[in-house]
């Protein structure tokens, strides 16, 4: 099982970068002062030790956003990051831009 290690800091006015490793696989995300996304990972996180099967939040981007969606799977947890061309617009997974990347 691949191990998570998840890096958050924050960067000029107002902005943050998040970057995730899992074994060979990295990831860079950003998210503004719109929202507490690192409050919101850390809840996901807390929610799913405490048995959530699964948690989805959202790093808010000006414009779009970056959406975590944690599930419990048999194997260990599964974090898939999504990228949206627009923030707030609750649209459905399956319409994102692209996933930005997958670890189990």
């Amino acid at each position: 099982m691949p191990m998570l290690k998840i890096d958050y800091r924050l960067v000029g006015s107002g902005w943050a970068e998040c970057i995730v490793h899992a074994d060979d696989r990295r990831c860079e995300v950003s998210a503004s002062y719109l929202s507490d996304a690192l409050g919101k990972l850390v809840l996901a996180g807390v929610g799913v030790l405490a048995g959530a099967h699964s948690v989805s939040v959202g790093f808010d981007e000006e414009p779009g956003e970056y959406r975590w969606a944690i599930v419990l799977t048999d194997n260990g947890v599964q974090v898939d990051i999504s990228s949206f061309q627009e923030l707030w617009s609750n649209r459905p997974d399956a319409d994102q831009l692209l996933p930005v990347t997958v670890f189990i």
